[in-house]
């Protein structure tokens, strides 16, 4: 049961929805006691495309017509991966559709109006975030692999061509020493060819495109 208290939360750049999540997910536990607040989260982004990730992979967590297990897969591979499967791909050309017609056209029909409340952006805004939506549900390559590659020489410079062995010396001296439950290649797997999550025996063959700015 919701209480009658409300609680306003403001988060500065946060980059994506963790806090939101984690916030909500002690909430709900703390509910079992007592009873939950009302929860409104103020989010502040300087980049839309960043903003623009909030409302997809809101919308993906929340999506209760998706069975939970396969809901945790495809937020996951949104959220870390730099290629994704096919299916996927898919799922987020179909959320970028109705965001796209919820910013542009404030269709509401999928419910994402109980989530989400546009009020404080301008229009200008409204319009950037529905061109980024309408950008995911486009078809083509873009070359991610490539692009990544380049920001990794930037990132490296002179040590590019060592970029294994300094991957396993940050892990070795900043990753394992706090969170031991990540493994070393599953860690390298992500810093060397940004994919953070496999399933099983699927293909990631598609290119993630929330990524692109």
């Amino acid at each position: 049961s919701k209480s009658t208290e409300t609680i306003n939360i403001l988060l500065l750049c946060p980059s994506d929805p963790r806090s939101i999540i984690k916030t909500i997910a002690k909430a709900r536990v703390k509910a079992s006691r007592q009873k939950m607040p009302m929860l409104n989260f103020f989010v502040f982004e300087e980049i839309h495309e960043v903003l623009a990730r909030h409302f997809l992979l809101l919308s993906i967590l929340f999506d209760q017509a998706i069975p939970m297990r396969q809901r945790a897969v495809i937020f996951l591979e949104v959220f870390g991966n730099l290629m994704i499967q096919d299916k996927t791909a898919l799922h987020i050309e179909e959320k970028g559709k109705c965001l796209a017609r919820m910013v542009l056209d404030g269709c509401n029909k999928w419910g994402l109006e109980e989530m989400f409340n546009l009020s404080l952006l301008k229009q200008r805004d409204l319009d950037e975030l529905g061109s980024i939506f309408e950008f995911w549900t486009t078809s083509g390559e873009h070359n991610l692999k490539d692009k990544r590659d380049r920001i990794l020489r930037s990132f490296y410079g002179a040590r590019y061509d060592r970029r294994e062995g300094v991957t396993d010396w940050d892990y070795h001296s900043h990753i394992k020493p706090y969170a031991s439950i990540i493994h070393p290649r599953q860690f390298r797997e992500w810093r060397l060819h940004g994919q953070a999550f496999e399933f099983g025996g699927a293909l990631y063959t598609s290119e993630n495109v929330t990524l692109i700015r």
